[in-house]
């Protein structure tokens, strides 16, 4: 995955590095290599990875 880019979660490079992560991971999801428990486990470690809230309105898992 991408590396999350300084201390601010919202800026452009790691909102961008961030939905990158994302699309590759519902790339997986399509092709069968991760199953929806193993995504919305991933989902939850990205958020904290880039910095945010388990429960953000960015997080696209619930």
């Amino acid at each position: 995955m991408l590396q999350p880019c300084g201390n601010d979660p919202y800026s452009f490079e790691n909102m961008l590095y961030y939905q990158a992560s994302f699309s590759l991971l519902r790339g997986m999801i399509h092709s069968g290599s991760l199953d929806q428990k193993d995504y919305v486990r991933a989902c939850k470690i990205l958020a904290r990875r880039y910095g945010f809230p388990e429960k953000s309105i960015l997080a696209e898992a619930a």
